[in-house]
């Protein structure tokens, strides 16, 4: 039952990325707009959006027994996991931070196409991502169930040996 909750747990976070990044791209196309008193407070929210993802990389491959979340340890998610990774660090948080050193609105808002692309793939990734985690929680609870079936087959075995020498 933990590793069903753990499995849950880190779909979940998983998925928020998803949400995050969408976040990101709503937050430079308010700081298009923004004047220079709403501009800093934009920023400030963009470097703390930036931070919760960075974070959530972390979370995911190391864990978070606070949020509930054992290490991932399948190779598949690890890989998967560095994929997105590289996506965030190297397409969407260089945009990010282009967009966040230009002076002007209208050069932030041609800024905007590039990061929207590269957020849908992000958001793409993530999903691919959560098919993958529900695929490895599948797998888990089918090996569970194999080895719940072999444990029963040996002890009705053992069983059946033991009335047969009783007898």
């Amino acid at each position: 039952i933990t590793a069903a909750h753990e499995d849950a747990a880190s779909l979940h976070h998983a998925t928020k990325s998803r949400w995050r990044a969408y976040e990101v791209l709503y937050l430079i196309s308010r700081l298009a707009e923004a004047n220079d008193e709403a501009r800093a407070a934009l920023l400030a929210e963009l470097r703390e959006a930036m931070a919760r993802n960075d974070n959530r990389f972390r979370e995911l491959r190391e864990g978070d027994r606070s949020l509930g979340i054992a290490p991932a340890t399948d190779p598949r998610i690890l890989a998967h996991l560095r994929q997105q990774e590289d996506m965030w660090r190297l397409r969407i948080r260089p945009a990010i931070e282009r967009s966040m050193a230009l002076p002007s609105g209208a050069e932030v808002r041609r800024i905007v196409p590039e990061l929207d692309a590269a957020v849908r793939e992000f958001a793409r990734q993530v999903n691919e991502g959560a098919d993958l985690y529900q695929q490895v929680s599948v797998d888990r609870a089918r090996t569970f169930e194999a080895v719940q079936y072999l444990l029963f087959a040996v002890v009705a075995v053992g069983l059946g040996f033991l009335f047969w020498i009783a007898r």
